[in-house]
């Protein structure tokens, strides 16, 4: 299951509960890394969101764009 970067706070929060109540073995969270030639990466690179340009990270594991407010 995907979950976009776009959540609202009320909706992460039915997420968790969602998740804590349906006896997962493993769940496994990432970051949204904003590829080249992505609708993420055309809004945060306009926003001026994109603080990294480096590919080698461009990651699920490393942040390199600050979340939107």
């Amino acid at each position: 299951m995907a979950i976009t970067a776009y959540l609202k706070p009320q909706h992460t929060k039915i997420f968790v509960y969602f998740l804590m109540n349906i006896e997962l073995d493993l769940a496994e969270f990432t970051v949204l890394p904003p590829f080249p030639h992505t609708r993420a990466w055309e809004a945060m690179h306009r926003e001026g969101r994109i603080f990294s340009y480096d590919w080698n990270d461009y990651t699920a594991d490393q942040v390199v764009s600050t979340p939107s407010r």
